[in-house]
């Protein structure tokens, strides 16, 4: 669901100041009587070519 409106003034990123939008995700498991209810995913893993790549660049991200 995105919903435009009013944002925080501190918020740089709004195209005008002070409005913008905002975004939700329902990002949870449903049970019966909620709606639809479907089979849980399989969770993601990253490879372990990715995850050693991303560890040793986090100080060229800005991360500690």
């Amino acid at each position: 669901m995105i919903v435009g409106g009013l944002c925080d003034i501190l918020d740089n990123a709004t195209p005008q100041y002070g409005t913008g939008a905002k975004i939700g995700i329902d990002a949870t498991r449903k049970i019966p009587g909620e709606g639809l209810v479907r089979e849980w995913p399989d969770e993601l893993k990253m490879s372990d070519e990715i995850a050693t790549l991303v560890e040793r660049r986090w100080t060229e991200y800005g991360l500690p």
